[in-house]
């Protein structure tokens, strides 16, 4: 007996620009990728928010944006063939 799919739970997320738009999916792979994108998205936002103009807001503020393109770099990693031939 496989137990991969003996308990398929569905994931709902909103698009964040039209939250009446919905998806669900039984899928882990889309809910580990949306997980890994709001990393990404949530990372460079907060690199965002330092104070570039001295020198320590501007080197946390690198650091923060060279993790977000980490998580987007495992994110394509993690999706690997499914993103060959798309742009």
């Amino acid at each position: 007996m496989s137990y991969a799919y003996a308990h398929a739970d569905s994931f709902t997320w909103s698009d964040a620009f039209k939250p009446s738009s919905r998806v669900s999916l039984a899928s882990l792979k889309f809910e580990r990728a949306a997980v890994m994108w709001n990393v990404g998205a949530l990372t460079s936002v907060a690199a965002c928010e330092h104070d570039r103009t001295h020198r320590e807001g501007l080197r946390c503020a690198c650091d923060g944006f060279n993790r977000a393109a980490g998580a987007f770099n495992a994110l394509a990693s993690y999706l690997g063939h499914d993103l060959q031939g798309r742009t």
